[in-house]
């Protein structure tokens, strides 16, 4: 039997064509990826800036000869160049809140570099909060501000009043420099890590040079920090940010006291003809939004410096009057609040009550109840703060 071989295949033309057309392209993807790699090898990365040849903070030198100290600096230096829009948000906050630092360093005769650390504990934010319980600009803990005679209760937390704790923050620098008697970079770390644990690594290390001490990484890298921030703010236009040129909104601190009456931010917003909401973020101290009878400071605008005695008189004028209800069954916070035109809030913070209290029966609350006198309108700013 004759061995036959099967006939080889004809592919047709077109089907060849689109085989070496695809191979070309497949060849070509391959050549331009390969060019791309070429080219990314040449492209720059980001901007990387050098420190200036010498740098001070607080009268003192800092050792740029040294490789650690540098590399420190120019970390944040440069991390922080990477984001500009945090440099922008301290240079915006930095006109309405380093007038009041400046001026009390300047009280205490203590170098002005020191208002640097506001910025690395709280970005100059009055509200700022840690997961750990800081509060304020200067981030102290409760119990530090207790030693250091700021207030703290259900309705103000003088943390957050932004001349007060920076008069607790210098008391601090001022304990520490006479505690360590070392250099201000000394009085950095302590700030960071504590008084007490700062001597104890004096006395175990030997020295009293901050660069040649070991900390824990935080403290470590609060000093660098620092000094990066204070390098940046104080080279910012050079550096290419815009510096607001207006002039900031001052403010001024009023005291004001009521005998009888409560004192509501609405009362003074609708008083002064301020945005509530104005009134409510130039006083981050106050907790709520109504404060009892008594005497408590107060931010408002520069233009309301000579108004203390109106608004006072005005607080005290206010026809309110103190009520009592009695708490009947079936009464929660919700239904109990709504039925005396007040709110919850308001019902806990004067009857110092939490929030998931379980009201007993025949327990008494007390309210305050407005009382409008025919032809008064509440709505009607009583002085705008211009004028005599």
């Amino acid at each position: 039997m004759r061995k036959t071989t099967p006939p080889r295949s004809l592919a047709p033309r077109a089907a060849r064509r689109a085989l070496q057309d695809a191979s070309v392209a497949l060849l070509s993807s391959l050549v331009a990826a390969l060019l791309l790699l070429d080219s990314c090898a040449t492209i720059e990365g980001p901007r990387l800036y050098p420190l200036p040849a010498s740098v001070t903070f607080a009268g003192e030198n800092v050792p740029l000869g040294e490789s650690d100290a540098y590399e420190r600096i120019w970390g944040w230096y440069n991390y922080f160049l990477s984001r500009p829009w945090v440099v922008e948000v301290w240079l915006q906050r930095a006109r309405s809140i380093f007038p009041f630092i400046d001026a009390e360093l300047r009280n205490h005769r203590l170098p002005l570099d020191l208002r640097y650390l506001a910025v690395a504990e709280s970005s100059l934010d009055p509200r700022a909060t840690s997961p750990s319980g800081a509060g304020g600009i200067w981030q102290f803990m409760p119990g530090t501000a207790a030693l250091y005679g700021l207030r703290i209760d259900r309705f103000v937390d003088e943390r957050y009043d932004y001349l007060l704790e920076t008069r607790a923050a210098l008391s601090y620098f001022e304990n520490a420099r006479r505690e360590l008697g070392g250099s201000w970079f000394l009085v950095c770390a302590a700030y960071n890590l504590g008084i007490t644990a700062i001597k104890d690594r004096v006395e175990r290390q030997g020295s009293t040079d901050y660069w040649s001490m070991v900390f824990p990484p935080q403290t470590d890298e609060y000093v660098p920090k620092i000094i990066a921030i204070k390098l940046i703010m104080e080279n910012a236009r050079s550096l290419g940010f815009a510096i607001p040129t207006e002039k900031a909104d001052r403010a001024v601190r009023l005291t004001l006291a009521t005998v009888d009456n409560p004192i509501y931010l609405s009362d003074i917003a609708s008083a002064t003809g301020l945005p509530f909401r104005q009134v409510w973020l130039l006083n981050p101290q106050i907790k709520g939004l109504l404060l009892p009878p008594g005497s408590y400071d107060f931010y408002l605008p520069e233009r309301f410096a000579s108004k203390r005695r109106i608004l006072n008189d005005y607080l005290n004028g206010l026809p309110y009057e103190r009520e009592t209800f009695v708490v009947k069954k079936g009464d929660t916070l919700f239904s109990t609040a709504r039925a005396l035109g007040t709110t919850v809030d308001e019902l806990e913070s004067i009857n110092d009550l939490k929030g998931s209290a379980t009201l007993a029966i025949g327990a008494k609350l007390l309210y305050w109840r407005r009382v409008v006198a025919e032809g008064y309108n509440q709505d009607q700013p009583q002085f705008s703060g211009r004028g005599r």
